[in-house]
């Protein structure tokens, strides 16, 4: 059995051993932040001899709560199945099964995924004569947005300025009575109604916080108002908190993460001890190196002085080509070297990293071109993505007016874009270049306003949208195009 602070560094021993208030553990990519919180668990359980049942630990993902659970179950030598850890949304469904009759939810409640909302929404938007107007996405982010700022439907529909949103107001009070209805909640719901249930019942805030007399919360630069609310109602009373972040790994400011939650835990908690994870176990001097040379930059965020043991590894290479296509033959050049070369022997050892999703698509052309075997992960390759499927639908339809396939995915994007579509389907638009067709399409069909919802994702859209149009431009046929389309 490991004991709690095996192989710590001396840093990580001071964060892992304060166990009296609050604590923020500013730590770096690859500094050991999953082995501070175990480490201090097993160390709060075996040394402090604080029962397991006192003892919350929030992660961001079931994944690294698992991890966590086995982690410390190692380090203490027994199960700690009496201890909660788990997501902000187990955490809260768990609350709420428990307490959540005392505000009308039933115990039995079921939890709608993100296609059981999306499903709901489409029926409420149809229902409202409002389909083919806004899209269920722009809706469903709207909304998810007001409950991740605390903002209810009630409140929503007093706050609601401006066209689109009194139109979200509509179907945000019509949502949750389905809701309701059908004794569900949907993800966002579990964080907004468990924080209104501690504010609004005081006598329950008080029996979780006796309950949990530690709480360790991980990736805190990533929580959102909500997240933040319910960690504030819970610390307060024993003030036991630990939170471990990173400004500089912030990912989540599209669902309304907000970094600044950890520039504000010092005021939140004047008497916090701030402990500082400089060095770094992954990564190789000159990679560090060049990450510090771009953070340090950012003026607003904890400063850490990054370090590691590790030697300078390969040096980094920076090549400059003059267009996207030459930069993916470069890249598919420099894989069938380092293969043929000898080092490195399979394709799955190699990666290649994008800022955006539409960057993928002349890198998988030319890989499929080369005969690269390739694994796109968290996302549908270029072509198999929505909004190219829905543009290519309506190219199709104006090359073939009897593509019965494409006609029923044009009308889904809606009725009213079809309508404004056939309008400039004619010979004359059809003897245009592609690039050209597409621009009036777009115009037409106000089709980049409906992808533009204001969230990242949307953006990323718009972005693949663009990316199509790109391809379209060297080909002066919409037959050509569409064939070369086919053909990857």
């Amino acid at each position: 059995m490991e004991t709690s602070t095996f192989s710590l560094n001396p840093e990580q021993k001071e964060a892992v051993s304060h166990t009296g208030g609050p604590s923020l553990v500013a730590a770096g990519p690859g500094s050991g932040k999953t082995r501070i919180l175990t480490h201090k668990i097993a160390h709060l359980i075996k040394e402090m001899e604080v029962s397991p049942q006192k003892i919350l630990a929030v992660t961001f993902t079931n994944k690294a709560a698992q991890e966590m659970r086995e982690r410390v179950a190692a380090l203490i030598g027994q199960d700690v199945g009496g201890m909660w850890i788990g997501t902000f949304h187990a955490t809260c469904a768990k609350t709420l099964r428990i307490d959540g009759e005392e505000v009308g939810i039933p115990k039995s409640f079921v939890i709608y995924d993100e296609n059981d909302r999306k499903s709901l929404i489409k029926k409420i938007i149809k229902a409202s004569g409002l389909e083919g107007r806004f899209s269920p996405h722009s809706i469903q982010s709207a909304i998810s947005n007001a409950k991740n700022e605390l903002i209810g439907h009630e409140e929503y529909e007093q706050l609601a300025g401006g066209y689109f949103q009194e139109i979200v107001a509509e179907i945000f009070v019509k949502y949750q009575q389905k809701l309701k209805e059908a004794d569900a909640l949907d993800f966002d719901d579990l964080l907004f109604k468990a924080v209104r249930l501690l504010k609004d019942q005081p006598q329950i805030l008080e029996k979780w916080q006796k309950r949990f007399l530690h709480i360790l919360v991980d990736e805190y630069q990533d929580t959102n108002r909500a997240q933040y609310e319910l960690v504030q109602l819970l610390s307060q009373k024993h003030q036991n908190l630990t939170v471990v972040g990173d400004m500089s790994q912030a990912i989540y400011s599209w669902r309304g993460a907000d970094f600044r939650n950890i520039l504000r835990f010092e005021k939140d908690y004047p008497k916090a001890k701030i402990f500082r994870l400089s060095q770094n176990y992954r990564s190789t001097k000159t990679i560090l190196s060049a990450a510090k040379s771009l953070i340090e930059h950012n003026k607003t965020h904890i400063p850490l002085d990054l370090w590691t043991q590790n030697g300078n590894g390969l040096p980094i290479v920076v090549s400059e080509v003059q267009s996207e296509l030459d930069e993916a033959y470069y890249i598919t050049s420099q894989i069938r070297s380092m293969r043929s070369g000898g080092g490195i022997a399979k394709f799955s050892d190699f990666a290649v990293l994008y800022r955006t999703n539409a960057q993928s698509r002349v890198l998988e052309e030319v890989f499929m071109r080369e005969g690269i075997p390739y694994v796109l992960i968290g996302g549908f390759k270029f072509y198999e993505r929505k909004e190219v499927k829905d543009l290519l639908a309506y190219l199709k339809l104006l090359l073939n007016s009897k593509d019965t396939v494409s006609f029923q995915r044009a009308e889904k994007i809606g009725k009213r874009r079809l309508k404004n579509f056939l309008e400039i389907a004619g010979p004359e638009t059809l003897n245009e270049p592609p690039v050209v067709i597409l621009d009036k399409i777009l115009k037409a069909t106000k089709y980049i306003e409906y992808l533009n919802d204001g969230t990242e994702q949307g953006q990323s859209r718009i972005e693949n949208a663009k990316e199509l149009r790109s391809v379209a431009a060297p080909f002066s046929t919409l037959g050509e195009f569409l064939e070369h389309v086919a053909l990857v």
